[in-house]
């Protein structure tokens, strides 16, 4: 996509200030990809789809200007307190997964401080009604499988409207094998003193990996479904699919018809559709599906990961 122009606006008072060119770009960028947020959703975040070869980005990355926030190849991972498990995890013994792109936004009413903070309390500042500022995050995550753990390594730019010039660059390494209440992620960098260069390069690089016309998982997911129910329509099965979508969402959906099926023989509900000799049964076997989600049964009708030797 091309990227869009950001207009620096001028301070409304003296209290006000105005941004640097790298924070406007940045905002700029997050709130063309939000416009693909589903509408009323109360998410405060997208998942933006990467077009191009995942490998190829990944060396990208790893051989850009952020770079140095990244976990070396063979670091170890995990964590070393007592209450987690001991493990060992590295990149170098992992497969890379692919990567994702989430973009982050939040306005919050805006302020401005009338006095230095330096001074101390109280803390006068000065409203400004109907004005908002803005905070974004771009965050591109890349996965990895290390043995039997899920390792996950983000990497982000954030930045606000509310100070002038706050901008940086992180990392965070998120594994499955925490996932408890609180937790956030662990062994993460930061670079508070990150070059507008290095933040530009990160931007470009997103504007140029998400495609001409940016789309969310959700779009995808949406076109996906579509064109299910054209299959399913020529083949006389769209009353069975419907059902199984309405009685699900759209991502669980596409999950369960691609998932070998008992019902069919272990064969999944996608590939018999494509046939016009199977495309009935596979109809009949996702409304079964859709009557055993609505009771919680439906996970009877599939073959297990022992079962597929997965």
């Amino acid at each position: 996509m091309e990227r869009p122009q950001a207009n620096i606006e001028r301070p409304i008072d003296e209290f006000d200030h105005e941004l640097t060119q790298v924070q406007a770009d940045a905002i700029a960028l997050a709130d063309e990809l939000l416009k693909r947020k589903r509408e009323n959703s109360p998410l405060t975040f997208v998942d933006i789809v990467l077009v191009d070869d995942q490998h190829e980005m990944l060396a990208e990355i790893e051989a850009g200007p952020l770079s140095h926030l990244l976990a070396k190849p063979g670091k170890q991972l995990a964590m070393k307190f007592d209450r987690h498990p001991r493990l060992d995890v590295r990149k170098k013994n992992g497969e890379f997964t692919g990567m994702s792109l989430r973009v982050w936004g939040w306005d919050e009413d805006k302020f401005r401080y009338t006095k230095p903070h330096s001074d101390g309390p109280p803390y006068e500042f000065k409203e400004y009604p109907g004005e908002k500022d803005k905070t974004r995050q771009l965050e591109i995550s890349m996965g990895y499988e290390v043995g039997e753990e899920t390792v996950t390594e983000s990497l982000s730019v954030y930045t606000s409207s509310s100070r002038h010039d706050y901008i940086y660059a992180s990392s965070q390494v998120y594994m499955d094998a925490y996932m408890e209440q609180g937790y956030e992620g662990h062994g993460g960098k930061s670079d508070y003193d990150i070059s507008s260069e290095a933040v530009e390069w990160f931007l470009e690089f997103i504007a140029r990996h998400v495609g001409d016309q940016p789309k969310s998982f959700h779009d995808l997911d949406e076109e996906r479904i579509a064109r299910i129910r054209e299959i399913a329509d020529a083949h006389g099965a769209r009353e069975g699919i419907d059902e199984l979508i309405a009685a699900t969402w759209n991502t669980q959906a596409i999950y369960i018809m691609r998932r070998p099926c008992l019902l069919l023989g272990g064969k999944s509900i996608l590939e018999c559709l494509g046939s016009a000799e199977t495309a009935v049964q596979a109809g009949e076997a996702a409304r079964e599906v859709a009557k055993r989600w609505k009771k919680g049964e439906w996970g009877s009708c599939f073959v297990t990961s022992e079962e597929s030797g997965e």
